[in-house]
Formats: C-alpha cells, sequence, structure tokens
C-alpha cells in the first residue's frame, strides 16, 4: 500500500518463518528511493497467511487483512513436515472453505507502540484485500472465498 498522505510505502513481507509488515518512507526527490522504518511483528500473524495492508488514521496506525487460517508449511504447501500440518491443509482448509466457515480477520497494529489487536469484531472465510474511502470512515474487505465485499 503507498500512502500519499505521508508517503510511506507499506509491504508484506513472506520471508522464512514468519510474515511481517514493512514500512518505508518515500523520497520522491530525483533519484527517488526508499528508506526502511521499521517492521512490524505481530503473533497474530501466521506464517503466509496476511495478505494486505492499508494506512488508517495516520501514519501510526494499519490494518491488516489475514487470508488464511493456519500458518503455511514450514517447507511449503506440497512439502508439509508434520501429521498436523498435513491435517490442517489437506483436511480442515479445504472444509473451512467448502462450508464457508469464517475464522480470518482483520487486525488493526499501532505502530508507535509495535501492537496489533482485533481491528473489527467481524470474521471472514478469507479477508483478502482491503481499501477505504478518501475519508477514512469507510473500510472495504474482501472475502475472496465468500465472493464478497465487507464493510
Amino acid at each position: 500500500h503507498v500512502s500519499n498522505t505521508t508517503d510511506r510505502l507499506y509491504a508484506v513481507n513472506h520471508q522464512g518463518y514468519e510474515s511481517t509488515i514493512e514500512v518505508f518512507k518515500i523520497n520522491y526527490k530525483s533519484p527517488m528511493s526508499l528508506t526502511y522504518l521499521q517492521t512490524v511483528r505481530s503473533d497474530l500473524f501466521p506464517r503466509s497467511g496476511i495478505n494486505d495492508v492499508i494506512e488508517g488514521a495516520d501514519q501510526n496506525e494499519i490494518y491488516v487483512t489475514r487470508w488464511h487460517v493456519f500458518s503455511f508449511p514450514e517447507n511449503g504447501l506440497q512439502n508439509p513436515s508434520s501429521l498436523v500440518e498435513k491435517i490442517q491443509h489437506n483436511v480442515i482448509y479445504p472444509l473451512i472453505v467448502g462450508l464457508g466457515m469464517s475464522f480470518t480477520k482483520v487486525y488493526r497494529c499501532d505502530l508507535s507502540k509495535n501492537e496489533c489487536e482485533d481491528g473489527t469484531d467481524r470474521m471472514f472465510v478469507g479477508a483478502n484485500g482491503i481499501t477505504k474511502t478518501p475519508d477514512g470512515k469507510i473500510f472495504y474487505v474482501a472475502d475472496l472465498s465468500e465472493h464478497r465485499i465487507g464493510v
């Protein structure tokens, strides 16, 4: 997500054993460049299970979509390393999606405290994309598995 208000870039990063949000300042003067500001980590973020990020009311607030119920297996979906990973991804996850069960969320993160919490009480089957109105008062969340947009 690029914020034209604060000239920041928020990027979802699926590196190694965790998923994080990387925050950069955009320097538009030639030559254009990015300056690293911080990494946002949370135990709420499953490995490769978060998808989108958007700036909230100001540069200290972001919202993050969690599109997957479980962390992805360490060795990839094709190579689950434990029986638990095999059951989660080959049995439980297809049932959740097939039955339209809502287990994913949108998180609100306070960057000044480096803390994340539930951003809404609403649950989704697969909260994927997120955007907001120009005044920042209404957020829209794509629940791809359900072919719905949540408000």
